[in-house]
């Protein structure tokens, strides 16, 4: 979902990063969807990499945070 939204204004990740090097060249977004992004893929690779579930709570929050960050992207990237 992070990557569609991020597809939808032109933000697209080169097939050769990883997931946390194409989130660190997004210094160009203002702070806080920047740390959105940050957190997000940290959420992913604990659960990808680090062979951990999210916990209920996380699991909730997801969907509040992924439509705080399409809200907060700057609406030049739309």
């Amino acid at each position: 979902h992070l990557t569609i939204l991020l597809q939808r204004r032109r933000i697209t990740r080169p097939r050769q990063t990883t997931p946390h090097e194409f989130a660190d060249t997004l210094t160009f977004l203002p702070s806080e969807p920047y740390e959105q992004v940050q957190y997000l893929t940290r959420l992913f690779y604990h659960v990808r990499f680090g062979r951990r579930t999210l916990s209920p709570d996380e699991q909730r929050e997801l969907p509040t945070l992924l439509s705080e960050l399409d809200l907060r992207l700057p609406a030049a990237l739309h």
